[in-house]
């Protein structure tokens, strides 16, 4: 899993003003396929520096008969409320331990006007 996580884009960015913030973890798993749902979860336990949120990748196959190709899939995941420098940064790990980090989160304040 290793080579599949080099490929793979990440990014971290949070909506910290106003009534509804939230924080956002978003990429492309470049080694998915059609049927291939990506999930982001929260690592139970998380890790010992609580200023890094730690997710994990889960891979799930929707029902049916799938072609065997390799393409580019997305995945998310959200936490809300989320308060200002909450988490400096987020680490994601794979299945077989391999772990990417995302070095900040984005304060986007208000989001989009």
């Amino acid at each position: 899993m290793t080579d599949v996580a080099t490929h793979d884009q990440w990014r971290a960015w949070a909506i910290t003003g106003g009534p509804h913030t939230k924080l956002v973890v978003e990429g492309i798993f470049s080694h998915g396929g059609p049927g291939v749902v990506v999930l982001l979860n929260e690592a139970v336990p998380q890790g010992v520096n609580k200023k890094i949120l730690l997710l994990e990748v889960k891979l799930h196959a929707l029902p049916g008969v799938w072609p065997k190709i390799i393409q580019p899939v997305p995945a998310s995941y959200v936490k809300s409320p989320y308060h200002a420098n909450q988490y400096d940064g987020v680490q994601i790990r794979y299945p077989g331990n391999t772990i990417v980090s995302v070095d900040a989160v984005v304060d986007t304040g208000n989001g989009p006007a």
